[in-house]
């Protein structure tokens, strides 16, 4: 197990409280255990934690969640294994109570955990959404950022199956969407971080996803002019800087650049797909189809 001096050091550098830094810690060994099992294959790992681990690494903000999408039909099975191999013993030394579970929507599980480990206790949240909310672009085998404290570890960490970095930003999109009243930021820092380091092509893809994402979410669109209607001050960043490095939060500089980014095209709907999110009153999936196997032949260069 990882010395309480690493999790110190670990938690000095990145100017963030040592709470923060076990729960860090111990979501990467949790991590270890799933994806070194025989669920290894049958969950995509998505979500803000996803990208903290596998895309900005240890520029990226902290999060006390781990998200997943079930890739094989026996949804149910996948997420009773999963709760019965958290709380399992494990020779890792972190032991993981269940503190509650619930069903928050078709095939979805909510949970919440307590750990308690050689460097200290805490707890994280899961959210497992089944195959009947598929993943567009397939999940890819992805190898964990390395961050400073991952030599204190003491083993190899294993590539992690997860959703594709620009599906992941997409559903962020479809986040602020859906969820631009609650004041919680966390969804525009990381779409804005993730333009930081997206690649390109990345981003066409992105731009093209991301209506599909929402009709396939049966989500009502709000319309043109929605994004463009957000303002830095609608939201309590207050919530987001202990969960950056150093707390180095800029409001507008973020809500700023994301419009720059967005403005340009995100009320474009030449296929009316957006018009049809939340309705399908007409062709709709034909052209949702279509943008999903466009990204795919451009992930595979063709």
């Amino acid at each position: 197990m990882i010395r309480m001096a690493d999790v110190q050091r670990f938690a000095g550098q990145s100017r963030i409280d040592i709470s923060i830094a076990i729960q860090e810690v111990v979501l990467t060994i949790v991590l270890q255990r799933i994806y070194t099992s025989p669920l290894q294959d049958r969950l995509a790992f998505k979500g803000s934690t996803a990208l903290r681990k596998l895309v900005f690494g240890a520029s990226g903000r902290f999060s006390e969640a781990l998200d997943f999408a079930v890739l094989s039909a026996d949804h149910e099975l996948v997420q009773l294994e999963l709760e019965e191999l958290l709380v399992s013993d494990s020779d890792d030394e972190v032991s993981v109570r269940l503190v509650r579970s619930d069903v928050a929507g078709p095939g979805t599980m909510q949970a919440t955990f307590q750990f308690d480990s050689p460097i200290g206790t805490g707890g994280f949240e899961l959210d497992v959404i089944s195959s009947e909310r598929p993943v567009l672009l397939g999940a890819v085998h992805q190898p964990p950022v390395t961050q400073s404290y991952f030599v204190g570890l003491g083993f190899p960490l294993a590539e992690v199956l997860a959703v594709r970095p620009c599906e992941m930003a997409a559903e962020k999109l479809c986040a602020i969407h859906r969820r631009s009243d609650n004041q919680n930021p966390k969804d525009l820092w990381d779409l804005w971080k993730w333009f930081a380091v997206a690649p390109p092509l990345e981003a066409d893809i992105f731009r093209g996803l991301w209506p599909a994402r929402l009709w396939r979410d049966e989500v009502t669109w709000r319309g043109v002019g929605w994004f463009e209607g957000l303002q830095a001050r609608h939201f309590n960043w207050d919530r987001l800087r202990p969960l950056v490095p150093g707390g180095l939060v800029n409001p507008e500089q973020i809500v700023t650049d994301l419009k720059a980014r967005l403005r340009l095209w995100i009320d474009d709907d030449p296929d009316g797909i957006l018009a049809d999110c939340g309705d399908r009153r007409f062709r709709g999936r034909a052209e949702v189809d279509q943008r999903i196997e466009t990204a795919r032949r451009l992930l595979l260069g063709q």
